[in-house]
């Protein structure tokens, strides 16, 4: 009756402790009412690079058959680059396309949705 006792004990112990949850920061909505965010609860920071989940909302279905993505992307503060490590295109709740290969880097332009993107994460 101990043993069971205890595994019920454990079971409740994990039950009560929270997940980590998302913590979405919008980081900028472009002309067409994109909106791009960063789950700040994600950084990790390297020895000269960032990575973090980076989420964007599209207003409508796009040609492409999505209005979400969820990628991992690596950021590199001081050369003002980042690239994609993997991807997820969603239709609503509906997963459309994957991507699990990292991609070249990518240098960011000056005002833009992905700068500031980068100025969100590099300053976390």
């Amino acid at each position: 009756m101990k043993v069971v006792n205890c595994v019920v004990g454990s079971l409740l112990t994990l039950a009560a402790v929270p997940a980590n949850a998302s913590d979405w920061r919008l980081t900028g909505t472009s002309t067409h009412g994109d909106k791009q965010y960063v789950d700040a609860s994600t950084v990790v920071m390297g020895a000269t690079t960032r990575k973090a989940w980076v989420r964007e909302d599209l207003p409508e279905v796009s040609a492409q058959g999505l209005n979400r993505t969820k990628s991992r992307r690596e950021f590199d503060c001081s050369e003002r680059r980042y690239r994609v490590l993997s991807m997820t295109a969603f239709k609503d709740a509906d997963v459309v396309a994957t991507l699990n290969e990292a991609t070249d880097w990518s240098d960011i332009s000056p005002d833009s949705m992905d700068e500031a993107v980068l100025k969100t994460v590099c300053s976390l």
